[in-house]
């Protein structure tokens, strides 16, 4: 099931990532309708796979999203050391970020369907059209805040690694 999570969160990164970069060219329209139908099916898969008790279940995505309640009762209840511990932290922006990507998908996807199957009047069309930009762009931003919690977390664990082998022995 883990080779499927790693090939699904790839290939669904590489669909965006192309559809992104020829979102401005109509010469690449084609591309970026293709890439973002595929990006639906991978979503699509990945809700389906997520219904199931696996390393991707949406229920584990939920409760990592939801950490954030327990924080808040380490605040209120000024349970400093616990709220120290940066996992916990980590745990639930990432699962806020994934759900976050989770709920944006359908309306980008299908805000993108219906301006590029020209659904609607003049309007409606420019609507869908701006929703689909505007949709996008969040999610690229979603995107690079999610890469730099990962960046942070892996310097945050080398230079947790590195005083470990710099404390003396006794």
């Amino acid at each position: 099931m883990k080779i499927l999570k790693q090939l699904l969160h790839t290939s669904g990164a590489l669909t965006f990532l192309i559809a992104y970069l020829t979102s401005d060219s109509e010469a690449y329209r084609i591309i970026h309708v293709y890439c973002g139908y595929g990006f639906g099916i991978i979503f699509l898969i990945r809700i389906v796979l997520g219904l199931f008790p696996n390393s991707i279940s949406l229920v584990a995505i939920w409760r990592r999203a939801t950490l954030g309640k327990s924080i808040y009762f380490d605040i209120k209840n000024l349970e400093i050391k616990r709220l120290l511990k940066w996992q916990r932290w980590y745990g639930a922006l990432m699962g806020l970020i994934i759900l976050s990507m989770y709920a944006l998908v359908p309306p980008m996807i299908l805000a993108g369907i219906a301006a590029y199957e020209e659904i609607g009047g003049k309007l409606t069309r420019k609507v869908m059209e701006n929703s689909h930009e505007a949709l996008g762009e969040l999610y690229l931003g979603i995107v690079v805040i999610h890469l730099l919690l990962i960046g942070a977390r892996h310097l945050i664990e080398k230079y947790k690694k590195s005083n470990i082998a710099l404390q003396p022995i006794n």
